[in-house]
C-alpha cells in the first residue's frame, strides 16, 4: 500500500512551513513521501482570480492530491502547509483504509459559510446548508482504491475551475478578511471556499463519517491521539 502526503506553500511564510513539515515527517513518522508544491500549482489546477482575490492556493489542493493518484498511491493525504506533525501518522493511515476517507468534524454548519451563489450553483438549499455539519478541509484522505473516492476527487477538482463556489468573501460584511457580499440571509458569515464546497460534496456522497477533534488532528497545543 502505498500512502502519500500532498501539500502546497504558495508566498509569504508558507514555503518555509512546508520545508517544516518535510523535516518533522522525517523525524516523527519517516517512511512517507511528500509531494510539496512551493510556489507553483499542481499540474492543470487553474488560476482562479476573482474580483481582485486570488483564490488558486484553494484550488490547487484536490490537484494535488490527484497528481499521486496519477502516480499509483493508494491513500493520498492532504496538509495544510502549517501542519506540525508529532507522531507517527499510522493510526490515521489504518483509519483511511478501512473507512475509506478521513474528514474532521469542524464543528460548524455549512449554513453559516456559504455564499448564496455557490449553493445556488449546487442546487442545495439554505434550508439543507443549516442542518449540515461542516468538515474541515485542513486535513483530508481518501483511500483512492475506492470508486467513490475517486469520483468525489474528480468532482472537487472540477469545482475548482467555477467562479462561483471556491471564490466568495470569507467575511460577509464590510470590515474583516476579504469583506463583501455573502449572502441575503444575516445569519452567514462568509464563505469557505475549497472547504464548503467538499463539506456539500461530502455529505452529497454519504460521507458523513466526520471524526472529532483532538482525534488524529488537533490544534496547537491540543494533543492528538
Amino acid at each position: 500500500m502505498k500512502v502519500g502526503i500532498a501539500t502546497v506553500g504558495l508566498d509569504g511564510i508558507y514555503p518555509q512551513l512546508v520545508a517544516r513539515m518535510i523535516q518533522r515527517f522525517a523525524a516523527v513518522s519517516p517512511g512517507y513521501y511528500v509531494r510539496a508544491f512551493v510556489n507553483a500549482l499542481p499540474t492543470n489546477a487553474p488560476r482562479n482570480i476573482v474580483d481582485g482575490y486570488d483564490y488558486s492556493g484553494y484550488c490547487a489542493k484536490p490537484f494535488a492530491m490527484d497528481s499521486l493518484r496519477k502516480d499509483g498511491y493508494d491513500i493520498v493525504i492532504w496538509l495544510d502547509a502549517s501542519f506540525y506533525p508529532i507522531k507517527d501518522i499510522l493510526p490515521i493511515v489504518e483509519h483511511i483504509s478501512a473507512t475509506g476517507y478521513y474528514f474532521c468534524d469542524n464543528e460548524m454548519i455549512v449554513g453559516e459559510w456559504c455564499s448564496d451563489a455557490c449553493a445556488e450553483a449546487m442546487g442545495v438549499t439554505r434550508e439543507v446548508l443549516w442542518r449540515m455539519p461542516e468538515l474541515s478541509s485542513y486535513c483530508i484522505g481518501f483511500d483512492l482504491r475506492r470508486g467513490e473516492c475517486v469520483q468525489l476527487l474528480e468532482q472537487f477538482k472540477s469545482a475548482a475551475y467555477s467562479d462561483k463556489l471556491f471564490p466568495g468573501r470569507h467575511t460577509a460584511g464590510t470590515t474583516g478578511r476579504n469583506p463583501g457580499f455573502v449572502s441575503t440571509d444575516p445569519r452567514v458569515k462568509g464563505h469557505r471556499f475549497d472547504q464548503t464546497v467538499l463539506s456539500i460534496q461530502a455529505h452529497q456522497f454519504g460521507m458523513t463519517n466526520f471524526i472529532k477533534r483532538p482525534r488524529f488532528t488537533a490544534y496547537a497545543a491540543r494533543e492528538w491521539n
